[in-house]
C-alpha cells in the first residue's frame, strides 16, 4: 500500500427531486420548458439505483460507506429554488454534524438552520 494512514470513506450519493424544478417559483427563473427540459434525466429512480450499486461496491470492497441518501431524500424542501440537485449549505452542515460531531474550528459555533430561507 502507498499510503498506509489514509483513511478511504465514500460518501453516498444524494437523492434528487425533480418535483422542485418545475413550481411556482419557476416563472422567476425562467421559462418552464426550460425547466423541463433540465430535468430529462433527472429521475429519483435513477439516483437511487446509482445509490444502491455503490453501496453494494463499498460493501463487496470493505469501504466504508456515508450512508446519507434517506436524510437528503426526505429534505425535498431544502434545495436551492428551482434546482432539484443542489441543497443549500445549511443542510450539508448539518447532516455532515450528525456524523461527525463539530470540529474544533467549528466547535464554539451554533448550527442553526434558517428555515425563513429567502434567497430567491
Amino acid at each position: 500500500m502507498n499510503h498506509p494512514n489514509v483513511t478511504l470513506l465514500w460518501k453516498s450519493p444524494t437523492a434528487v427531486h425533480p418535483h422542485i424544478v418545475v413550481s411556482k417559483r419557476t416563472k422567476w427563473f425562467g421559462p418552464v420548458e426550460k425547466a423541463v427540459k433540465r430535468t430529462r434525466y433527472m429521475s429519483e429512480s435513477r439516483s437511487r439505483v446509482l445509490y444502491l450499486v455503490q453501496k453494494e461496491i463499498c460493501d463487496e470492497l470493505a469501504v466504508p460507506f456515508l450512508d446519507v441518501y434517506e436524510a437528503y431524500a426526505l429534505s425535498g424542501d431544502w434545495h436551492f429554488p428551482t434546482d432539484g440537485r443542489h441543497y443549500r449549505p445549511e443542510l450539508n452542515r448539518a447532516v455532515f454534524t450528525w456524523l461527525f460531531g463539530e470540529n474544533e474550528k467549528s466547535s464554539g459555533d451554533n448550527i442553526t438552520i434558517d428555515y425563513r430561507y429567502d434567497g430567491y
